[in-house]
């Protein structure tokens, strides 16, 4: 940091604008007071200019800058050399950008910041699910009118049941209310007013996509014990099939090896997909020797990639 004697083409001049960061720091000690849901998309608006769901570029820039310049006193300093921002860039991105994919999430932010209780159990990590699988119930369960989305009255409905399983009481539905509003405003991507399944998978994360994590398209030839185990994953009450939303977990996973946001539409294309094919006895259910034919022709030709994505989805 540095006066305005130094070569300009060295420093980034602080703009006479307002610094919302000020607004959040108690004056005597300058730390971040405790936000509300409210004050918490008021920062992420207020960066999020495009609102396309990320702070990024010019975004991220003018971010770090107005949080390097609410740690010094107003008028006490008036630019931040270049060498120290980038300096300052990369290591806070090193700290922040879960990711790795060069732009600040919402869930992101919400580290740097202290949020009110019962707003910060949403980024805490309890919203985190097992496997898609478990999503998939989640969805299910919730998607109550079979519409393909999840309204505004369904997702209460949900958050409601989230909030008395991880607090173990129940929040007052003003409360309640005004953190559904915020959160349908931060996730809901496409502004319908309610939640797709790809929007709804940013808000209750899997802890990991499993089949990513064996890196099955990496893999030239599936041993037997990777098969079971892959098995063992998605048939979760072990009845020796792969049903219902234990299938639809699978084939979300599918899906996501090559894309990064499932839709629900994709789902059901590549379950007919692979039911027609695949489905050897036609009951609509994945037996382990029916899985075997699945993986099989999934890495059966990794050359080409168009073939490869074509395998996934016609198990030929």
């Amino acid at each position: 940091m540095s006066s305005d004697s130094e070569s300009p083409d060295k420093y980034i001049p602080i703009k006479p604008r307002t610094n919302i960061f000020r607004q959040y720091r108690d004056p005597t000690t300058n730390r971040f007071i405790t936000l509300s849901a409210n004050d918490f998309i008021k920062i992420w608006k207020h960066y999020d200019n495009d609102g396309n769901g990320h702070i990024e570029g010019q975004e991220l820039d003018d971010f770090i800058v107005d949080l390097l310049a609410s740690i010094i006193p107003p008028n006490s300093i008036q630019n931040i050399s270049k060498l120290f921002f980038e300096n300052f860039k990369i290591s806070f991105m090193k700290a922040y950008d879960d990711n790795g994919n060069g732009r600040l999430e919402v869930k992101e932010l919400a580290q740097l910041v202290p949020l009110e209780e019962n707003f910060s159990i949403i980024f805490d990590g309890s919203n985190h699910l097992k496997s898609s699988v478990y999503f998939m119930k989640l969805w299910k369960k919730y998607d109550a009118d079979k519409s393909g989305s999840i309204d505004a009255s369904e997702f209460i409905s949900l958050l409601r049941d989230f909030y008395a399983k991880v607090r173990k009481k129940n929040i007052k539905p003003e409360q309640l209310q005004e953190i559904a509003d915020i959160v349908l405003e931060i996730f809901d991507s496409n502004k319908d007013g309610k939640l797709q399944i790809g929007e709804l998978a940013k808000l209750f994360p899997v802890e990991s996509n499993y089949l990513k994590r064996i890196k099955l398209m990496k893999s030239k030839k599936i041993k037997t014990s990777v098969i079971n185990r892959i098995f063992k994953k998605y048939d979760i009450d072990g009845n020796g099939q792969i049903e219902n939303e234990e299938l639809e977990g699978f084939l979300k996973d599918l899906v996501e090896l090559q894309t990064d946001e499932c839709e629900l539409g994709q789902i059901e294309v590549v379950k007919k997909l692979v039911l027609r094919s695949c489905d050897m006895d036609r009951d609509g259910r994945i037996s382990k020797k029916e899985l075997i034919v699945i993986l099989n022709s999934i890495v059966a030709d990794k050359k080409d990639a168009s073939k490869r994505r074509r395998n996934i989805l016609l198990c030929s």
